[in-house]
């Protein structure tokens, strides 16, 4: 079996993947509600995190970690809720570091916290607390 398919078949793969398109449905959202229909920022981003989340909470739950016995669904979410709150506080104060402390643009900014504290810290938190085997 080569590396390539060894490396899609393991959870943290997986994970990421979901997580990436949820990232991308949530940024489409933000810009089809804004952009071009015209609505409110705070619309679009509020609809697109919801969307965003709601695909990669129930993607995980079901598809990546589907193998681990299942707690209570409303359990699960709760706990996919409160990491996400606080991952998203840290990722929150990584895109003002680096736009008002290192001069990084917003875009480029948000980017870069979401691929290095998102996308390395968010699927072993997946694993670990919202996902555990029990």
């Amino acid at each position: 079996m080569s590396f390539a398919t060894r490396l899609a078949n393991t959870w943290a793969f997986r994970s990421v993947t979901v997580n990436a398109f949820g990232s991308a449905l949530d940024y489409a959202t933000v810009l089809l509600l804004v952009a071009v229909l015209g609505l409110p920022t705070p619309v679009g981003t509020v609809t697109g995190l919801a969307l965003g989340g709601a695909w990669n909470f129930l993607l995980n739950r079901n598809v990546v970690f589907a193998d681990r016995a299942k707690r209570h669904f409303a359990h699960e979410a709760l706990c996919f809720a409160g990491a996400l709150a606080v991952l998203s506080a840290g990722h929150a104060v990584a895109v003002w570091f680096l736009r008002e402390r290192l001069g990084v643009p917003l875009v480029l900014a948000k980017m870069a916290a979401d691929f290095t504290l998102l996308g390395t810290t968010q699927p072993f938190v997946l694993r670990y607390f919202v996902f555990p085997r029990v």
